[in-house]
């Protein structure tokens, strides 16, 4: 009789606890509780304690799950520090009642917060960073852009490597031709490496692409033969034409001069 009483109130309880009525059913385990120590119940008083520790996790699921909005609003509202408290305040008691998939949950929101903190850190790089490209103070770029990308990819920051990756063809591509002109007027014949080790910068097509581009601009007086990865310069072309650019820019520095 005893037995069929406790099954119908077990069953009472687990309407309770699908209704999220988690006071309720801890108020009632803890009655039956009572009641199985007082008749040596062991059985019993073992289901009631399963079922209260199964009540207090899914309590403290739901009422963790809660803070998550407003979580999501420190988010948006950029306010990383604040998030990441919370979150990490939410661990310890996630920890606490063994709550797995409210602990994945929040390593993967941390992990988020952290991503975006970096982006708002590394983006307020990006106006220094064209100023040195702006100036052609090209190498000094090139070092920070590396610095920036090394981070970038450990955050996976797709977006900055892009971004990264595109003004690093640009400086590159100015030191490239920089490199190019200075040894166009000194050696007849250059390979792709010697140029490539001369500006020391590895990726090889760039320097093949900005090769050609260089001639078809009329920049440089060269040729380029694919078979060999070389280059055949006609030095007194480039000698003369160098002289002209020279001659043009003194022109240019003296009528600045007048004007002021």
């Amino acid at each position: 009789m005893l037995k069929t009483n406790f099954e119908k109130r077990f069953l009472a309880i687990k309407n309770l606890v699908q209704e999220e009525l988690f006071s309720n059913a801890k108020k009632e385990l803890n009655n039956i509780k009572e009641e199985a120590k007082l008749h040596n119940l062991d059985e019993t008083l073992k289901r009631a304690n399963e079922i209260l520790n199964l009540c207090e996790k899914l309590e403290k699921n739901m009422e963790l799950k809660k803070i998550f909005p407003a979580i999501k609003n420190l988010i948006q509202e950029q306010l990383f520090s604040e998030a990441k408290k919370e979150l990490n305040d939410i661990k310890e008691e996630v920890k606490l009642h063994n709550l797995d998939e409210i602990l994945k949950r929040v390593n993967e929101i941390l992990n988020l917060c952290k991503k975006l903190e970096k982006k708002k850190e590394l983006k307020k790089t990006i106006p220094r960073i064209e100023n040195l490209i702006q100036e052609r103070k090209f190498p000094d770029a090139i070092v920070e852009l590396k610095n920036i990308r090394n981070i970038a990819r450990r955050y996976n920051l797709d977006e900055i490597i892009s971004w990264v990756q595109k003004n690093l063809d640009i400086c590159n591509k100015h030191m490239i031709k920089k490199t190019i002109l200075e040894l166009g007027t000194k050696f007849g014949r250059l390979q792709i490496a010697e140029i490539s080790e001369e500006c020391a910068i590895n990726d090889e097509q760039l320097i093949v692409d900005t090769v050609r581009e260089m001639i078809d601009n009329k920049e440089i007086y060269a040729q380029y033969f694919s078979s060999t990865k070389s280059v055949a310069f006609n030095q007194q072309a480039n000698i003369d034409e160098i002289d002209k650019l020279m001659t043009t820019y003194k022109e240019w520095e003296e009528k600045k001069v007048e004007k002021k």
